[in-house]
């Protein structure tokens, strides 16, 4: 089944939002950085202005004590700012493709299912508190590698969950843009693949997709002979 026009539409927005949002807390973290590394240099030059290197009084003694007390706290700081370094790389390349999966999953006695979008990292919604991306080796993302539709399992801190995954989709976006996407029962990671099944062939050329894969899959997967040979041309 081929994606259509309205799908497409409502992928695009909400990869349209999801960037938004990244541009957005991207924004937040750099604007924090910035005035950090100002604050340091601000903080720096006015210790090194106002203290004395040799105390006279007991009142220069607790300035400079209060000082270094002040300066260690910095350098915890410093740790934070380290860490957001690390958020603002992760969300640059979030910028670039965002996520490459989505799975509507329904847990059981729930009454509508949820889009699960798989990407590189988790992206949450601050005001809401939605997860907008979930990151590929949270838990509930194993059910888009281990899974077909159907029935589906994970475990969770809280224990095994359950349920049913009705659609799985896998998008190739690349500089922001969405190029492809494509239905699949299957997660396909061959790239020749995931393009023809992209473009718009016919429900026979998707078929036979699928079963390369499957046979992929069953080869890749295979625990049960201890000398497996696979023939064919390099690369086929």
């Amino acid at each position: 089944m081929g994606i259509d026009n309205s799908e497409w539409l409502h992928e695009s927005e909400r990869l349209k939002r999801v960037l938004d949002e990244i541009e957005r807390q991207l924004e937040g973290k750099k604007e924090w950085a910035r005035k950090f590394r100002q604050n340091i240099v601000n903080i720096h030059r006015q210790m090194w202005d106002e203290l004395k290197v040799t105390p006279q009084s007991a009142a220069d003694l607790e300035t400079m004590t209060q000082a270094y007390l002040f300066l260690s706290e910095l350098e915890r700081q410093r740790a934070r700012y380290r860490v957001s370094n690390q958020l603002v790389r992760r969300l640059e390349k979030m910028l670039d493709s965002p996520y490459f999966g989505r799975m509507d999953f329904k847990e059981e006695e729930k009454e509508k299912a949820e889009p699960i979008y798989i990407g590189i990292a988790t992206l949450e919604e601050p005001e809401s508190g939605e997860i907008l991306i979930y990151d590929w080796r949270a838990p509930i993302s194993s059910m888009f590698y281990d899974f077909e539709t159907g029935e589906v399992w994970y475990k969770a801190p809280s224990g095994v969950i359950r349920g049913d995954i009705g659609l799985k989709r896998q998008f190739k976006i690349a500089k922001g843009k969405l190029q492809y996407m494509f239905d699949s029962s299957l997660k396909i990671d061959d790239e020749i693949l995931q393009e023809m099944l992209g473009k718009s062939v016919d429900s026979r050329m998707r078929t036979i997709v699928t079963s390369i894969q499957r046979e992929q899959n069953r080869v890749i997967r295979d625990e049960g002979h201890d000398l497996l040979i696979v023939q064919g041309a390099a690369g086929s």
